[in-house]
């Protein structure tokens, strides 16, 4: 009987990343037809996870002193790949996700109900790997770079459609992540043929194995969960202690400069024509915000043309933006907005 060995891991690990590269997520990543930050909305309870997959590295794989060759491979993957997290925290801030929160709040939010799913993958992961055998917390490590390689390579599908309007980089799920990941040791040629030559002992065989399906069964659970957070995000109806109207200011900041370029000349609401020209109609809101592409405005718009409808009830049938958050707009943003002329007279 053929011995195992690491090649026959990774050829395992090739076929589960093949099945994984077709979870929804990723073609929810990849729509064009949504706004990209709302496509990257999960960022926020993405947190947990970043921070915790630093110490996961440092605390689970990690183990020194060591004479153990593989152990030595995998200590050096943990050195290579718990220093992540700081560009997690820039992309934060250029998306605008840099929200102020008390730090009560900040807590509540980290380890509430919505983010126990980026809690639990975390503990999975560190309940897999602690005290695990070398050879089977390197067999986690090429799991979980092969799933990285699905979820990093469409994130920076979003990141670059930013970079075109925006000039800015995002070193954690744009292009720079991606390559660095790629780029780890353990990839090298010669590494890279002794890790395929590693014999497993037969005693261990079965643990090894069921390591890489579990990987793969945690991370297909984190992508689901990462997939509705972001389908059922509202502007921030997720962070019940901030502000939404916070939010709105803050998207419209990051988004304004792309507006000026796509917004149209067309009617967005029938109560336009009753407001001054230079009042901002509820279609370009939603679009600094982000809330909107430029081609879903356009078909909300020609759509309107043909149904007499509020542009905002229009979005809501469609699925694009949540009812409650355009009639918020409404009363908190664009109607006091329009206000203050009348007032100053």
């Amino acid at each position: 009987m053929k011995k195992l060995c690491m090649k026959d891991i990774l050829s395992l690990i090739e076929h589960k990343q093949v099945e994984f590269r077709q979870h929804p997520l990723y073609q929810f990543l990849r729509n064009k037809n949504i706004a990209p930050r709302r496509r990257l909305a999960f960022a926020p309870c993405f947190a947990f996870f970043v921070m915790g997959f630093a110490e996961l590295n440092q605390y689970a794989f990690r183990e020194e002193p060591t004479d153990d060759p593989i152990q030595k491979i995998v200590n050096q993957h943990t050195y290579e790949d718990d220093c992540h997290w700081p560009w997690f925290l820039e992309d934060l801030e250029k998306l605008g996700m840099n929200y102020s929160l008390k730090f009560t709040s900040c807590l509540k939010y980290l380890w509430n109900q919505d983010n126990k799913f980026s809690r639990s993958t975390i503990y999975k992961l560190y309940k897999l790997g602690y005290k695990a055998e070398p050879i089977q917390k390197l067999a986690m490590i090429e799991a979980i770079e092969a799933i990285a390689d699905i979820f990093l390579g469409a994130t920076a599908e979003v990141c670059q459609e930013l970079q075109s309007f925006s000039d800015e980089n995002y070193p954690y799920f744009g292009q720079h992540h991606f390559t660095v990941d790629t780029s780890h040791t353990i990839y090298s040629s010669e590494l890279k043929q002794f890790i395929e030559n590693i014999q497993i002992p037969e005693q261990i065989e079965t643990s090894v194995r069921a390591a890489v399906d579990e990987v793969f069964d945690i991370f297909v659970e984190f992508s689901t969960s990462l997939l509705e957070y972001a389908q059922n995000y509202s502007s921030t109806e997720s962070l019940k202690d901030m502000s939404l109207l916070d939010e709105f200011k803050v998207l419209t900041q990051q988004n304004q400069y792309q507006v000026k370029q796509q917004i149209v000349a067309s009617p967005i609401m029938e109560t336009d024509a009753l407001v001054p020209s230079n009042f901002k109609p509820l279609g370009t809101y939603l679009l600094e915000a982000g809330l909107l592409t430029s081609d879903q405005l356009t078909i909300a718009l020609s759509e309107q043309q043909q149904n007499p409808s509020r542009l905002g009830e229009i979005v809501a049938q469609r699925g694009w933006v949540n009812q409650q958050t355009v009639e918020y707009m409404m009363e908190k943003l664009i109607i006091p907005e329009r206000e203050i002329p009348t007032k100053s007279l």
